[in-house]
C-alpha cells in the first residue's frame, strides 16, 4: 500500500501555497524578466489559461503571445507602464481590454517585482476580470446620458448639484444657460458666480441663508419637494424674479426655476393702478384711506390741503379734454415737487386734489404748506403753444382739532376751500375767461 501522509503537515509551506494557488479561481501568474528584458513564464493557473485563451504550451512557445491579446488600442499605454514598472523596479498596475478572439474582456493587471540576484525580475501577478463592472459603469452611463437628454427637452430651467459642505453644481439643462446664460463652468466657479448673480451684499447674504434653510429642509424630509421665491441676476446684467423648487434625488439636489418677472411686473402694475390715477400718476383714494387710518390709529397729527383748481372747467370748455388732462399732469408734476419729504399729494377725482401733510400741529404750520403749494401753481402752464393760467383755492383741515375722521377732515376742508374760493373771487369780482386772459392766483390761503 502506498504510504500515507498528512499534506498539511508533511508538504512544505511553498508546495501547499502552489496546491492552494492553483486550486483558487483566481488568474495569477508568475513571470520572469531577464536585464535584456526576455520573458518567460513559470507559473500559469488554469483561470490565466482560460482567460487568455491559451494553453500553457503555447505560452511556453510564445511568452510574448499572452501580450498580444491587450486590446491595440490599448498596447501602448500598457507597455509604457510596464516599462517604467520595471525600470523602477515597483508594482505594476494596469486597467485595459484584452481582445481575446471576438470577445473583449476589461480586466485589471497587477504584478509585484522582486529582483533576482542574476539582475532578473521575477513579477508574481494576478489578473481580474471586471468587464462585469465596465458593463455597469456603461450602463450607468448611459442611464446619466438619458436623464441628461431627457432634462435638457425640458423647458424649464434646470441645475442639478451635489450636496457636499456646500451646493456644488454638475449639471445644467439647454433652459438653464437660455433664461440666465450662465454656463456650467461659470456655476462651477462658485466665489465669482455668487458675486455676479447676487451683486448686493445685503441681498446675496439673505440668498444664502434661504439656499441653506431650503437645502436642510430637505435633508430632514427628502420626498418633499420645497419652494421659495429668489432673485437672481443673470449673464447679462438683468435681475429676474424666480420661484425656486428644490427636491432630493438620492444624493443628488435637482432645482427648477420658473420665472416670475413678467408676472411680477404685471402684478406691480396692477397694484399701481389700484392705488394710483391713471392720468396724473399721484396717489389715490386707496391710498388716502390708508394714510388717514394710519396716522389716526397712531395718533399722529397731519394736516389735510384740499385744492381746487378754480378755472379749470373754462381752459376744458376752451381748448377740449385733452388740453386740460396735459393741464391735470402739469399740476401734479408740480405738486409732486413742491411737498415735502413723506407728504402725500392724491387726486380724488375732476380737479380735486387733495395733499396729506405729515406732523402738523399748528393751522400757522398748514398755512405754510398751503401757501409752499400755491407758488408752485402760480405760473401758467405751457400747453401746445399755449400759456394757460391755473388758479387755486386751498382749504386746510387738522387732525384731531377739525375732526377725527377721514369724512369730517374732508368736509372741513372742503369748506375752508370754499370760502377762500369765495372771499378771492370777491375781492378780485374777474370772471374765469377774464383769469385766461390776464392771469392771476386767487383764493390765496
Amino acid at each position: 500500500m502506498p504510504q500515507e501522509y498528512d499534506f498539511y503537515t508533511d508538504r512544505s509551506p511553498e508546495a501547499t501555497a502552489l496546491r492552494l494557488t492553483r486550486s483558487l479561481p483566481i488568474a495569477t501568474f508568475v513571470m520572469k524578466t531577464s536585464p535584456k528584458g526576455a520573458l518567460r513564464f513559470s507559473f500559469m493557473s488554469e483561470p490565466w489559461l482560460r482567460m487568455n485563451a491559451l494553453t500553457a504550451e503555447q505560452v511556453q512557445a510564445e511568452p510574448l503571445l499572452p501580450f498580444e491579446r491587450i486590446h491595440p488600442d490599448d498596447q501602448e499605454a500598457f507597455w509604457r507602464i510596464a516599462r517604467k514598472a520595471r525600470h523602477d523596479c515597483k508594482p505594476l498596475h494596469w486597467e485595459g481590454r484584452l481582445q481575446v478572439h471576438d470577445q473583449t474582456l476589461w480586466c485589471t493587471m497587477n504584478a509585484m517585482p522582486y529582483r533576482l540576484q542574476d539582475g532578473s525580475i521575477a513579477w508574481e501577478g494576478m489578473l481580474v476580470d471586471v468587464s462585469p463592472r465596465h458593463q455597469m459603469e456603461r450602463q450607468l452611463r448611459a442611464s446619466e446620458q438619458r436623464w441628461r437628454k431627457t432634462l435638457d427637452h425640458v423647458p424649464t430651467p434646470v441645475l442639478c448639484a451635489h450636496l457636499q459642505h456646500r451646493i456644488v453644481p454638475f449639471f445644467v439643462n439647454r433652459a438653464f444657460l437660455q433664461a440666465f446664460g450662465y454656463t456650467l463652468a461659470d456655476l462651477l466657479e462658485t466665489g465669482r458666480w455668487i458675486q455676479q448673480a447676487y451683486p448686493d451684499p445685503e441681498y446675496r447674504a439673505k440668498a444664502r441663508r434661504e439656499w441653506k434653510a431650503l437645502v436642510n429642509r430637505l435633508r430632514d424630509d427628502p420626498n418633499a419637494v420645497e419652494v421659495q421665491e429668489l432673485r437672481l441676476v443673470g449673464h447679462d446684467g438683468e435681475a429676474r424674479d424666480l420661484l425656486v423648487a428644490g427636491s432630493m434625488v438620492e444624493d443628488m439636489l435637482l432645482v427648477s426655476f420658473t420665472d416670475l418677472t413678467e408676472r411680477k411686473r404685471i402684478e406691480e402694475i396692477h397694484q399701481y393702478r389700484a392705488r394710483h390715477d391713471v392720468l396724473t400718476g399721484l396717489a389715490n383714494r386707496v391710498v388716502l384711506t390708508e394714510v388717514v387710518a394710519d396716522a389716526i390709529e397712531r395718533q399722529t397729527p397731519f394736516a389735510l390741503l384740499f385744492l381746487d383748481l378754480d378755472n379749470f372747467k373754462q381752459v376744458n370748455d376752451r381748448f377740449g379734454h385733452s388740453v386740460g388732462d396735459r393741464v391735470l399732469q402739469g399740476v401734479a408734476q408740480r405738486l409732486e415737487m413742491a411737498v415735502r419729504s413723506g407728504d402725500v399729494p392724491i387726486r380724488v377725482g375732476g380737479d380735486e386734489l387733495l395733499v396729506i401733510a405729515r406732523n402738523i400741529e399748528s393751522r400757522e404750520s398748514a398755512h405754510g404748506v398751503a401757501r409752499r403749494l400755491w407758488r408752485a401753481l402760480q405760473a401758467p402752464f405751457a400747453v401746445e403753444d399755449r400759456l394757460l393760467p391755473i388758479t387755486a383755492s386751498i382749504g386746510v383741515a387738522l387732525y384731531p382739532r377739525d375732526g377725527e375722521s377721514l369724512e369730517k377732515l374732508m368736509a372741513y376742508a372742503d369748506s375752508d376751500m370754499y370760502r377762500n374760493k369765495l372771499a378771492g373771487t370777491q375781492a378780485r369780482g374777474r370772471s374765469g375767461a377774464e383769469l385766461l386772459t390776464n392771469p392771476k392766483m386767487r383764493g390765496s390761503p
